[in-house]
């Protein structure tokens, strides 16, 4: 899986998303005047936070099944070897 150009493409997707998000949280939280209603500061506030867990959460998966899938082809190359052996 670590090689599958589409699983990267949406890896590096995801995460330059992220990174988008968390620039405009930084923005919204270190100038908050940028905002043309003042009381939507919490909602938009709200939802880059949660868009930031939602691409957090992507990668943390794409991270996880690509550990698995290097883990079983370590173990199915150890396999092989002894029964070469």
């Amino acid at each position: 899986m670590e090689n599958n150009k589409f699983i990267k493409g949406i890896y590096n997707e995801y995460l330059g998303k992220k990174l988008q998000a968390a620039a405009e949280l930084e923005v919204y939280l270190t100038n908050p005047a940028g905002i043309g209603e003042h009381s939507k500061l919490s909602d938009e506030v709200k939802d880059k936070l949660e868009t930031i867990v939602h691409y957090d959460g992507v990668i943390n998966l794409i991270d996880t099944l690509i550990a698995q899938n290097k883990q079983q082809s370590e173990a199915q190359q150890k396999t092989k070897e002894l029964v070469k052996g």
